[in-house]
């Protein structure tokens, strides 16, 4: 059985991926669904908030995440908690007063908790494909300012560099592409790699797709 999550900034080819992958191998594709969410709760991405209103906004995405990647089959899912704390801890140049630090907590702790037991694999794919102009165009996405981008990258590489150093992780194998990876098809033989070298690690069966 493998739970896979993709991480990484806006643009960097989750959902392409994970569609691939769940298409090639069989498995349950979950859309994240995040951008519906956030229009769910009457937020428009990117629209100045008050930061505890805004963290709250992130426990909720926190929370979604946790629900939806919550199962027992297997499935590549295109969004990690590592994407809801890399997303959270930018924030962090706004004021803030007591209450924030409470949610900010919270939000780690359902973050940590849902990495560690809903998923095997989160691997991080980094900036660098091309997007179409629809891609461009998607509503409810997070800014494609490339200075935003690697700015939200270097906090993804590394919430999964520490997520990588716990040693409860158990079942669980963390990694990411090299940011020169990316070409889809050389995408898709890499992370059958990952899986793979999860699989042996952790001693469980390879599905015979991947063979």
């Amino acid at each position: 059985m493998d739970r896979i999550g993709l991480a990484g900034a806006q643009g960097t080819g989750k959902t392409t991926l994970a569609k691939c992958l769940a298409l090639k191998y069989g498995y349950e594709f979950i859309d994240a669904g995040v951008g519906t969410l956030m229009t769910k709760l009457g937020v428009e991405v990117g629209q100045e908030m008050p930061l505890f209103e805004r963290l709250q906004v992130q426990l909720a995405v926190a929370n979604h995440i946790a629900d939806k990647s919550h199962g027992s089959g297997s499935f590549v899912m295109d969004r990690t908690p590592i994407d809801v704390m890399a997303y959270t801890i930018d924030l962090f140049n706004q004021v803030n007063d007591d209450r924030c630090v409470s949610v900010y907590e919270e939000i780690q702790r359902v973050c940590s908790q849902t990495a560690l037991t809903n998923y095997n694999v989160i691997v991080g794919l980094r900036p660098g494909i091309g997007l179409s102009q629809e891609d461009k165009e998607r509503g409810q996405r997070g800014s494609l300012d490339p200075l935003y981008v690697r700015r939200i990258d270097a906090l993804v590489c590394g919430e999964l560099n520490d997520l990588n150093l716990f040693k409860s992780k158990r079942n669980l194998t963390v990694g990411f592409f090299p940011p020169t990876l990316t070409d889809l098809d050389a995408r898709i033989k890499s992370f059958s790699q990952y899986i793979r070298n999860s699989a042996e690690m952790h001693k469980r069966p390879v599905d015979s797709a991947l063979h």
